[in-house]
C-alpha cells in the first residue's frame, strides 16, 4: 500500500508514465482528483488514457488556465503558488519594513523634539530661575549681616538703607533682604 502511494506521489511530482502504469485504479482516480480532472472513464485502462491524454493536452498547450488564471497541472499550479505566496510574504516584509522605519523616523523626530523642548525649558530656567535662585542665596547671606527689625522701632529701617547702601546692594534687593528680619504685626 505504501509503495502504491509512493507510486502516486511520485507520478504526481515527476509526471513519469511508468508510475501511472503501476497505479491501482483507486490511486488513479487520486492522481485524476490532484490534477483536477473529471473523469468519465471506469475501467483502468481507459482512466490512464484520460490521465495520459489531459497531461499532453497541458504539455501541448501549456498556457490554458482556469478561471482565476493558474495552470490547470499540478506541479505547475502548486509551484505557481508558491511563487504568489513568496511574493505576497515579500510583499509584507517590504510593507512591514517601510512601516517600522517610520516608526523609527517619527520616533526620532519626537525625541529630538522632546530634547530642544528640555533645552529651551533648561534656558528658561536659567534665565529666570537662575538669577532668583542666586538672589535667595545673597539674601540669605546678605540677611545674616542685618539686624532684626521690630516695628516699633522705625529707625532700625533708616540704618538699613545705610548698610544697603554702604555695601552696594541692588534696591530690587532691598525688599528681599528687610522682609527676612521683620518681626511684629503687619
Amino acid at each position: 500500500m505504501e509503495e502504491e502511494v509512493d507510486d502516486v506521489a511520485e507520478f504526481v511530482n515527476t509526471r513519469e508514465a511508468h508510475y501511472l502504469y503501476q497505479c491501482k485504479r483507486d490511486d488513479l482516480l487520486r492522481i485524476a482528483g490532484r490534477l483536477g480532472i473529471t473523469i468519465t472513464a471506469s475501467t483502468k485502462e481507459a482512466i490512464q488514457k484520460e490521465i495520459m491524454d489531459y497531461l499532453r493536452d497541458s504539455e501541448e498547450n501549456p498556457n490554458t488556465d482556469d478561471s482565476d488564471g493558474r495552470p490547470k497541472h499540478g506541479a505547475v499550479d502548486m509551484q505557481f503558488r508558491m511563487m504568489e505566496f513568496e511574493l505576497e510574504k515579500l510583499k509584507i516584509e517590504t510593507e512591514r519594513a517601510r512601516e517600522e522605519r517610520q516608526f523609527q523616523e517619527r520616533k526620532l523626530q519626537v525625541e529630538s523634539e522632546l530634547k530642544l523642548k528640555e533645552l529651551e525649558l533648561r534656558k528658561l530656567e536659567l534665565e529666570s530661575g537662575g538669577s532668583n535662585r542666586g538672589r535667595s542665596v545673597e539674601v540669605d547671606l546678605r540677611g545674616g549681616q542685618l539686624p532684626e527689625y521690630i516695628e516699633s522701632e522705625a529707625e532700625l529701617f533708616l540704618q538699613f538703607e545705610k548698610i544697603a547702601e554702604m555695601r552696594g546692594w541692588d534696591q530690587a534687593d532691598w525688599a528681599f533682604l528687610v522682609q527676612s528680619k521683620i518681626y511684629g504685626q503687619g
